[in-house]
């Protein structure tokens, strides 16, 4: 008898040492990284015409025709140019500043003193200095440059006299 119960309370004995150590916490899991398999398809799926769904089949583009830049019209920002009592240069180095367009200006007219305060484009606002200082200006678009000069014929200026002018 004594033997069956050391035997019985042995077994007790195990099955609670099993049952609080057998009944720890698990490992943490360790996210595994998917697997994609790989394509099966080679080529796209077959277009489908249905009232969900609807493509456009390409079409040639059509050829650019532009019109003669003479005949297109120009939108230039409207400006303000404010300036007092500074010579003909002085001007037209702000006005083409504020364009970032470059400036020539004949040395015997460009320490002419004007004063000016209007509103308007760029091709407005170098006429008003140009007829204020009573010389001809041009304003070169193509070349993004403003020329104020004595003689109405001398349109062509040389790449020397600009690059002197500038410095």
């Amino acid at each position: 008898m004594l033997a069956e119960k050391i035997m019985n309370l042995g077994v007790g004995v195990m099955g609670l040492a099993l049952l609080f150590a057998g009944c720890g916490p698990l490992p943490p899991s360790i996210p595994k990284e998917p697997i994609y398999r790989s394509a099966i398809r080679q080529l796209p799926p077959k277009a489908t015409y249905h009232r969900l769904r609807w493509a456009h089949l390409p079409d040639l583009k059509p050829l650019h025709v532009s019109a003669p830049r003479d005949e297109v019209p120009s939108v230039l920002p409207i400006l303000n140019l404010d300036v007092k009592d500074v010579t003909l240069e002085e001007a037209g180095r702000v006005l083409a500043a504020t364009t970032r367009y470059a400036t020539y200006c004949t040395s015997s007219i460009a320490k002419r003193k004007i004063s000016l305060n209007a509103v308007g484009t760029i091709d407005e606002l170098a006429a008003q200095l140009g007829k204020q200082a009573q010389v001809h200006s041009y304003v070169d678009h193509d070349n993004r440059e403003i020329r104020f000069l004595t003689e109405e014929g001398s349109t062509q200026v040389s790449s020397e006299e600009i690059s002197e002018n500038e410095h």
